[in-house]
């Protein structure tokens, strides 16, 4: 795998945005999955930012495991409330001021890159990739 350390192309005024699902990738794992693609922002987009499942990723853990790895993680419910669909949160004022504020993050990064993360393994089966698409029409 190619990464920004080990690529000679590699320009850090590039920007991107990632997605990626937890899973069931162990921290480690995932945190490396992260640092690889020089992930600096994590925003998670899960309505509740906690598993039963995953300990790991319950907002507290996630979030000292992110610092001790030199990532910045915030938490942004309004863009991962399951009780309304994505679609109908995106046109509401507050779905709009996250995106904006995701899309000026984005803008103004330049010294790595930003993720958004759920749950969800696969980004097209998720609200992920609503964000995404919709983050790319605007």
């Amino acid at each position: 795998m190619t990464t920004p350390e080990n690529d000679k192309t590699f320009k850090p005024e590039l920007k991107a945005l990632y997605s990626i699902g937890h899973s069931d990738h162990t921290i480690e794992a995932f945190l490396k999955l992260l640092t690889d693609q020089g992930i600096k922002f994590l925003v998670d987009v899960r309505g509740s930012p906690f598993s039963r499942r995953h300990p790991q990723y319950c907002k507290v853990e996630l979030e000292q495991s992110c610092r001790s790895a030199g990532i910045k993680y915030r938490h942004c419910p309004s863009l991962g409330n399951k009780t309304v669909p994505i679609n109908k949160l995106l046109e509401t004022q507050h779905g709009q001021t996250e995106l904006e504020r995701l899309a000026n993050q984005y803008e103004m990064s330049t010294n790595g890159f930003t993720a958004i993360m759920c749950a969800e393994k696969e980004s097209k089966s998720c609200h992920r990739w609503v964000i995404s698409q919709r983050l790319m029409e605007d």
